[in-house]
């Protein structure tokens, strides 16, 4: 039976690869949700954020939103001059300065301050909760945030208030400009452990600042409040200085700068097939919906669950360019040893299958046709010096994948454990480490990969590798089936992705060779193997 074939990856029907730019335009639109700044509003942001609303389109969303206070002053003199027919400004609140403690060096004579930093009190924070709790659910689903001055301080408290008391995260990345650091004393415990070391915001970030503006200091110091390396980002934080003053850079005079900034924020998604996909992956930290009592006729053709009230749950992957029918039967014989303590579920991938599948298949199951498939791929040239250690493969349609588990999740999920075959090991491999990483969910508790070659995409490496290159491996506990005769040898490296003792588990890693090639191994002549495995499953389940 083929595997994710390597070699179906030169198939010219598939065309040339697109660029980054051109694959964005058969995608969902990236939604950026957009923060104006002191006694400004929509308007105002609409005309400041052309340059990279240009580099974005259009393949972004901009939303633009005024603050909730109507501005209680003038505003800057040009904004006053230039914008009068565009009134009312707003503002995202105002602030009252503290006295600062200080105590003076008896030998520099300089003054050191006491507070750190945190010396204003911002006396319209909870209106400006209340407003954001009640805009963003209206606003729809937000990849991305850019706040600008007192929109970028605005941005930054709100992301770690939600983070902190709701561990809720609306967006995914954030762009900060000219944005000088929250001083808010009353916020002061969402930025500061305990001991008082610094609690940095862990998520993506973009910082602009400008060399002539007066609050050049504040706006490096509000760098400084987010983290360096977010822990499953693509990239680290990114920061540009422009020459000139408080403002964005324009557009004319900067447009790399831009396009620098849209493909920071294209990288965020390369995971979901690297050049294909910008729009950045929701993040949803609810669990699973419970399991729906009825389905629809679409659903019952691409799920077929064995129902027992109690049992674990088992989501099933099948292989490249099979079906739900040929899953069912390659795994019967540990079906049969786990029947009175699991439920199967069984999902048709996304993709009616292009091209036929192997002559086995298609003879035994042709009156069980059509086939599907879970994506296809493009190879890559690889690098001669060998610097691509194995990641040279872009995947085609992983986008659609998490689209279509995410779905079988809400509707057929919560499940303990999770069986691929194949090209559906490789999935149920990228899944796990996409879900862990990106979404911080772990939505099964064991993996069964047989024979499932290594995944290889560019886009997953940075999920797979530190930023110093060590391996950065899958902390699921996992059993490996592998068949010797597999012409598809890399099934060994496969398993080298998951952790040998993944953290809390007792049971760590269970690698098993068989004598046949890419196949299940025969319930015949391994009996004692799937009662093995059958008790790993029902071990770190909880289910004995």
């Amino acid at each position: 039976m083929s595997a994710y074939q390597e070699d179906e990856a030169d198939e010219a029907e598939d065309g040339a690869a697109q660029s980054p730019i051109a694959a964005m335009g058969a995608t969902k639109k990236l939604r950026v949700l957009c923060m104006h700044g002191y006694r400004t509003n929509a308007k105002i942001m609409e005309d400041q954020t052309r340059g990279l609303r240009k580099a974005l389109a259009p393949y972004a969303e901009f939303v633009f939103l005024n603050g909730p206070i109507e501005a209680r002053g003038r505003s800057d003199d040009a904004i006053e001059k230039l914008y009068a027919e565009h009134k009312p400004f707003y503002e995202w609140g105002s602030f009252v300065e503290r006295e600062r403690p200080h105590r003076l060096d008896p030998e520099t004579q300089e003054i050191e301050y006491l507070d750190k930093g945190w010396y204003h009190d911002y006396v319209d924070w909870d209106t400006t909760v209340q407003y954001m709790d009640e805009q963003l659910p209206k606003l729809g689903p937000i990849d991305a945030i850019v706040g600008f001055s007192q929109g970028a301080q605005t941005m930054t408290a709100l992301t770690m208030w939600y983070l902190h008391h709701y561990n809720k995260r609306w967006w995914k990345c954030c762009v900060s400009v000219c944005g000088p650091r929250v001083r808010g004393a009353a916020l002061r415990p969402l930025f500061e452990n305990p001991d008082g070391t610094p609690r940095l915001v862990s998520m993506p970030s973009i910082h602009i600042v400008g060399k002539m503006d007066k609050w050049r200091q504040g706006c490096y110091e509000m760098v400084d409040m987010y983290e360096d390396h977010p822990e499953g980002a693509a990239r680290d934080k990114f920061v540009f200085e422009h020459d000139t003053g408080h403002r964005f850079p324009t557009g004319e005079r900067h447009e790399q700068l831009y396009e620098d900034v849209a493909l920071l924020e294209g990288s965020r998604r390369m995971v979901r097939t690297w050049s294909l996909h910008w729009r950045l992956f929701i993040f949803d930290s609810s669990h699973p919906k419970p399991r729906a009592q009825g389905h629809s006729s679409r659903e019952s053709a691409d799920m077929s669950v064995t129902a027992v009230n109690k049992k674990l749950r088992i989501l099933c992957l099948h292989g490249y360019r099979t079906n739900v029918k040929v899953m069912q039967d390659q795994p019967r014989a540990l079906r049969r040893v786990m029947e009175p303590h699991a439920e199967f579920v069984f999902t048709t991938a996304p993709f009616e299958a292009r091209g036929p599948p192997d002559e086995i298949i298609q003879r035994l199951y042709k009156d069980h046709a059509p086939f599907y498939e879970w994506g296809h791929i493009m190879k890559l040239d690889r690098q001669l010096d060998g610097s691509d250690n194995g990641w040279y493969h872009q995947y085609i349609g992983f986008d659609r994948v998490v689209e279509h588990i995410d779905k079988q999740l809400q509707d057929h999920g919560p499940f303990d454990a999770a069986i691929g075959f194949s090209q559906g090991g490789q999935m149920i491999t990228a899944l796990s480490i996409w879900y862990l990483q990106q979404c911080n969910e772990r939505h099964w508790k064991c993996c069964l990969i047989c024979c499932g070659t290594r995944v290889r995409d560019v886009g997953f490496r940075p999920l797979f590798e530190s930023p110093d290159g060590t391996p950065v491996r899958v902390p699921i506990p996992s059993i490996h089936l592998i068949g010797k005769k597999d012409q598809h040898y890399t099934c060994r490296e496969h398993a080298d992705l998951y952790a040998d003792d993944p953290q809390g588990s007792t049971l760590g890693k269970f690698v098993f060779e068989h004598e046949s090639g890419h196949r299940f191994p025969s319930g015949d002549k391994y009996p004692d193997l799937y009662q093995k495995i059958s008790d790993i499953i029902r071990q770190k389940c909880g289910h004995w």
